[in-house]
């Protein structure tokens, strides 16, 4: 069976003896919506479970960012910064969150940026503005998506969807 939601959903109600025959994702109701619940639960926990997983890695985000600019935006979609793997001007750089943040400086002020926060659009500010051209290499994490239609697959690697199916497996038994 595929790893989609329909398919992973599918072993789920064969594995746990349900009657019924889950068909489409879209249109099922008590025990078939209890199990295609639990297999989206069960993905984003997995999925959730640590942000550094190595299938989640999207990548190295490299630029430069000139005299004046004060945010450096990231990839389109769903992702988050690697807090701990940020380099500015080839020197690691460890950015607050937005709500722990209180500004040292004004946006008015040039300088060497001293300070970075992640902003609620997850874009990067730094304080203060630059004062030159300088160069960043920022890692970044996908972030899980709920799967919603029948042929929607997860971000875990196809040999690790077993997992999925039982965790979502052992909540039903749960339930």
């Amino acid at each position: 069976m595929s790893n989609t939601l329909l398919g992973m959903s599918q072993r789920v109600a064969r594995d746990a003896g349900y009657s019924g025959n889950i068909q489409s994702v879209a249109v099922v109701s008590g025990d078939a919506a209890r199990i295609v619940q639990y297999v989206k639960d069960a993905t984003t926990y997995i999925e959730n479970l640590w942000g550094d997983w190595r299938f989640l890695w999207g990548g190295m985000l490299e630029g430069t960012v000139d005299t004046g600019e004060t945010h450096i935006v990231p990839p389109l979609g769903h992702y988050r910064w690697d807090q701990a793997r940020l380099m500015f001007d080839n020197h690691l750089v460890y950015p607050e969150l937005f709500h722990n943040f209180s500004p040292y400086s004004t946006m008015l002020e040039q300088g060497y940026p001293t300070q970075f926060v992640i902003m609620p659009d997850s874009s990067i500010q730094m304080y203060p503005r630059p004062d030159k051209q300088f160069n960043f290499q920022f890692s970044w994490y996908r972030e899980s998506v709920e799967l919603v239609n029948d042929s929607d697959t997860p971000l875990v690697p196809a040999r690790f969807c077993n997992t999925i199916v039982a965790y979502a497996l052992w909540l039903y038994a749960m339930y």
